[in-house]
Protein backbone atom coordinates (compact mmCIF):
# COMPACT_ATOMS: atom_id res chain seq x y z
CA UNK A 1 0.00 0.00 0.00
CA UNK A 2 1.23 3.49 -0.81
CA UNK A 3 2.12 5.62 2.19
CA UNK A 4 0.12 8.85 2.18
CA UNK A 5 2.23 12.01 2.01
CA UNK A 6 2.16 14.30 5.02
CA UNK A 7 1.27 17.35 2.91
CA UNK A 8 -1.43 15.55 0.89
CA UNK A 9 -0.01 16.42 -2.52
CA UNK A 10 1.85 13.39 -3.87
CA UNK A 11 3.23 10.16 -2.58
CA UNK A 12 6.00 10.15 -5.19
CA UNK A 13 6.96 13.73 -6.11
CA UNK A 14 7.60 16.66 -3.79
CA UNK A 15 5.62 19.81 -4.47
CA UNK A 16 7.75 22.68 -5.73
CA UNK A 17 7.13 25.64 -3.42
CA UNK A 18 5.71 28.87 -4.79
CA UNK A 19 8.85 30.56 -3.46
CA UNK A 20 10.94 28.76 -6.11
CA UNK A 21 13.48 30.82 -8.01
CA UNK A 22 13.31 28.75 -11.20
CA UNK A 23 12.16 31.30 -13.81
CA UNK A 24 10.18 28.81 -15.89
CA UNK A 25 8.28 27.59 -12.82
CA UNK A 26 7.71 31.15 -11.59
CA UNK A 27 6.17 32.03 -14.97
CA UNK A 28 3.99 28.91 -15.00
CA UNK A 29 2.80 29.63 -11.45
CA UNK A 30 1.90 33.20 -12.48
CA UNK A 31 -0.13 31.82 -15.40
CA UNK A 32 -1.83 29.37 -13.06
CA UNK A 33 -2.80 32.12 -10.62
CA UNK A 34 -4.16 34.18 -13.53
CA UNK A 35 -6.20 31.23 -14.80
CA UNK A 36 -7.44 29.72 -11.51
CA UNK A 37 -6.54 32.21 -8.77
CA UNK A 38 -4.10 29.77 -7.15
CA UNK A 39 -1.43 27.13 -7.82
CA UNK A 40 -3.00 23.69 -7.55
CA UNK A 41 -1.45 20.65 -5.94
CA UNK A 42 -1.19 19.13 -9.41
CA UNK A 43 0.76 22.10 -10.78
CA UNK A 44 3.09 22.17 -7.77
CA UNK A 45 3.95 18.52 -8.44
CA UNK A 46 4.21 19.01 -12.22
CA UNK A 47 6.71 21.80 -11.50
CA UNK A 48 9.26 19.03 -11.01
CA UNK A 49 9.26 19.17 -14.83
CA UNK A 50 9.00 22.95 -15.37
CA UNK A 51 9.07 22.92 -19.18
CA UNK A 52 6.22 20.42 -19.28
CA UNK A 53 4.27 22.43 -16.68
CA UNK A 54 4.65 25.63 -18.70
CA UNK A 55 3.28 23.96 -21.84
CA UNK A 56 0.54 22.25 -19.81
CA UNK A 57 -0.68 25.57 -18.37
CA UNK A 58 -0.59 27.26 -21.79
CA UNK A 59 -2.63 24.46 -23.37
CA UNK A 60 -5.05 24.36 -20.46
CA UNK A 61 -5.60 28.12 -20.67
CA UNK A 62 -6.53 27.82 -24.33
CA UNK A 63 -8.75 24.80 -23.72
CA UNK A 64 -10.57 26.67 -20.93
CA UNK A 65 -10.94 30.03 -22.69
CA UNK A 66 -10.54 29.89 -26.44
CA UNK A 67 -12.50 26.97 -27.89
CA UNK A 68 -15.41 27.23 -30.30
CA UNK A 69 -17.20 24.36 -28.54
CA UNK A 70 -19.30 25.37 -25.53
CA UNK A 71 -18.71 24.43 -21.87
CA UNK A 72 -22.19 22.83 -21.83
CA UNK A 73 -20.56 20.12 -23.99
CA UNK A 74 -16.94 20.09 -22.81
CA UNK A 75 -17.57 20.00 -19.05
CA UNK A 76 -19.87 16.94 -19.07
CA UNK A 77 -17.34 15.26 -21.40
CA UNK A 78 -14.53 15.98 -18.92
CA UNK A 79 -16.61 14.64 -16.04
CA UNK A 80 -17.33 11.51 -18.09
CA UNK A 81 -13.59 11.03 -18.70
CA UNK A 82 -12.87 11.44 -14.99
CA UNK A 83 -15.64 9.00 -14.04
CA UNK A 84 -14.38 6.38 -16.47
CA UNK A 85 -10.85 6.79 -15.10
CA UNK A 86 -12.14 6.53 -11.53
CA UNK A 87 -10.85 10.01 -10.71
CA UNK A 88 -13.46 11.56 -8.44
CA UNK A 89 -11.30 14.61 -7.71
CA UNK A 90 -11.02 15.69 -11.35
CA UNK A 91 -14.75 15.08 -11.70
CA UNK A 92 -15.52 17.16 -8.59
CA UNK A 93 -13.32 20.06 -9.68
CA UNK A 94 -15.04 20.12 -13.07
CA UNK A 95 -18.47 19.87 -11.53
CA UNK A 96 -17.64 23.17 -9.79
CA UNK A 97 -16.26 24.72 -12.99
CA UNK A 98 -19.26 23.52 -15.00
CA UNK A 99 -21.72 24.89 -12.45
CA UNK A 100 -19.90 28.23 -12.56
CA UNK A 101 -20.21 28.15 -16.38
CA UNK A 102 -23.96 27.64 -16.06
CA UNK A 103 -24.17 23.94 -16.93
CA UNK A 104 -27.42 22.47 -15.59
CA UNK A 105 -27.04 20.40 -12.40
CA UNK A 106 -29.02 17.50 -13.96
CA UNK A 107 -26.46 17.30 -16.76
CA UNK A 108 -23.64 17.18 -14.23
CA UNK A 109 -25.34 14.43 -12.23
CA UNK A 110 -25.85 12.41 -15.42
CA UNK A 111 -22.21 12.81 -16.43
CA UNK A 112 -21.02 11.87 -12.94
CA UNK A 113 -23.25 8.80 -12.72
CA UNK A 114 -23.09 7.61 -16.32
CA UNK A 115 -26.83 8.11 -16.69
CA UNK A 116 -28.77 9.95 -19.36
CA UNK A 117 -31.39 11.78 -17.28
CA UNK A 118 -31.13 15.47 -18.13
CA UNK A 119 -28.87 15.02 -21.18
CA UNK A 120 -30.06 16.35 -24.50
CA UNK A 121 -29.17 14.61 -27.78
CA UNK A 122 -25.98 16.68 -28.22
CA UNK A 123 -24.78 15.90 -24.72
CA UNK A 124 -25.49 12.18 -25.14
CA UNK A 125 -23.47 12.22 -28.36
CA UNK A 126 -20.58 13.98 -26.62
CA UNK A 127 -20.78 11.50 -23.72
CA UNK A 128 -20.50 8.65 -26.26
CA UNK A 129 -17.53 10.37 -27.91
CA UNK A 130 -15.79 10.86 -24.55
CA UNK A 131 -16.36 7.22 -23.61
CA UNK A 132 -14.95 6.10 -26.96
CA UNK A 133 -11.84 8.27 -26.54
CA UNK A 134 -11.27 6.83 -23.05
CA UNK A 135 -11.75 3.35 -24.49
CA UNK A 136 -8.94 3.82 -26.99
CA UNK A 137 -10.33 5.96 -29.79
CA UNK A 138 -13.55 7.09 -31.39
CA UNK A 139 -14.78 5.02 -34.33
CA UNK A 140 -15.19 6.78 -37.66
CA UNK A 141 -19.03 6.68 -37.72
CA UNK A 142 -19.17 8.39 -34.31
CA UNK A 143 -16.65 11.05 -35.36
CA UNK A 144 -18.57 11.69 -38.59
CA UNK A 145 -21.83 12.00 -36.66
CA UNK A 146 -20.20 14.55 -34.35
CA UNK A 147 -18.79 16.45 -37.33
CA UNK A 148 -22.23 16.53 -38.89
CA UNK A 149 -23.87 17.71 -35.66
CA UNK A 150 -21.22 20.11 -34.31
CA UNK A 151 -18.80 20.86 -37.16
CA UNK A 152 -15.28 19.71 -37.92
CA UNK A 153 -13.53 22.23 -35.66
CA UNK A 154 -15.82 21.59 -32.70
CA UNK A 155 -15.45 17.81 -33.07
CA UNK A 156 -11.66 18.14 -33.19
CA UNK A 157 -11.79 20.31 -30.07
CA UNK A 158 -14.00 17.79 -28.25
CA UNK A 159 -11.58 14.96 -29.07
CA UNK A 160 -8.61 17.08 -27.94
CA UNK A 161 -10.32 18.12 -24.68
CA UNK A 162 -11.34 14.55 -23.83
CA UNK A 163 -7.87 13.26 -24.72
CA UNK A 164 -6.23 15.98 -22.62
CA UNK A 165 -8.32 15.00 -19.62
CA UNK A 166 -7.43 11.34 -20.15
CA UNK A 167 -3.85 12.55 -19.74
CA UNK A 168 -4.78 14.60 -16.64
CA UNK A 169 -6.33 11.53 -15.01
CA UNK A 170 -3.41 9.29 -15.94
CA UNK A 171 -0.79 11.78 -14.75
CA UNK A 172 -2.69 12.18 -11.47
CA UNK A 173 -2.76 8.41 -11.02
CA UNK A 174 0.83 7.77 -12.09
CA UNK A 175 2.35 10.60 -10.07
CA UNK A 176 -0.06 9.90 -7.20
CA UNK A 177 -1.20 13.51 -7.05
CA UNK A 178 -4.05 14.02 -4.66
CA UNK A 179 -6.21 17.02 -5.43
CA UNK A 180 -7.64 18.68 -2.34
CA UNK A 181 -7.45 15.61 -0.08
CA UNK A 182 -5.78 12.23 -0.50
CA UNK A 183 -8.19 9.54 -1.69
CA UNK A 184 -9.58 7.22 0.95
CA UNK A 185 -7.40 4.22 1.59
CA UNK A 186 -9.00 0.88 0.64
CA UNK A 187 -10.26 -1.11 3.58
CA UNK A 188 -7.90 -3.84 4.75
CA UNK A 189 -9.41 -7.18 5.59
Amino acid sequence: MTKMPSDGSSALFPPVPESTLDPETVEAYEKSRELFGHVSELFSVLANAPTALSGWVDLLRRLRRELAVEPRLTEPAIITVARLHGNARVAASHERLAAAAGVDARVLRAAASGGTDGLDADQRLVRDLAAAVVGGGAPEPLVRECQSRFGVRETAELIIVTSFYCMVCRVNASMQVYLDLPPAQPARH
